[in-house]
């Protein structure tokens, strides 16, 4: 399950355990949503693995529900970052990633020209 304790109960989590065939249940969570998004994002690929990724707002999921069936489709991450500053969790997982390309979804309101020069800046 995505989402700390304060998204997802321990009792939810404890209730899943229940509909589980063998697994159990794992969460994975941050500090924040844009923390949690890294979290999902650290545990599929491995440093320099996916050669792009998504990048979205997360104030407000519309782009980023519209790019998960291209996300999966094409086995890469989809990070979320504040409209107008690049989330600290995001910048240091797009490192850790080291994609070749970066797609910003979205218009110029939902993720900012100053995002856009920041994740450039990442690599300069």
């Amino acid at each position: 399950m995505l989402g700390g304790a304060g998204v997802i109960s321990d009792g939810v989590a404890l209730a899943l355990g229940g509909y589980s065939t063998g697994g159990g249940v794992s969460r994975l969570a941050g500090t924040d949503r844009y923390a949690t998004a890294a979290a999902v994002s650290a545990s599929r690929w491995p440093a320099d693995g996916p050669p792009m990724a998504f990048v979205a707002t997360g104030l407000n999921f519309a782009d980023a529900l519209a790019a998960v069936p291209m996300a999966g489709a094409w086995d890469i991450p989809l990070l979320l970052t504040n409209p107008g500053s690049l989330s600290a969790a995001t910048a240091a997982e797009l490192r850790r990633l080291n994609p070749t390309n970066v797609i910003i979804l979205g218009a110029g309101g939902a993720v900012t020209d100053l995002v856009r020069s920041q994740i450039s800046a990442l690599w300069n």
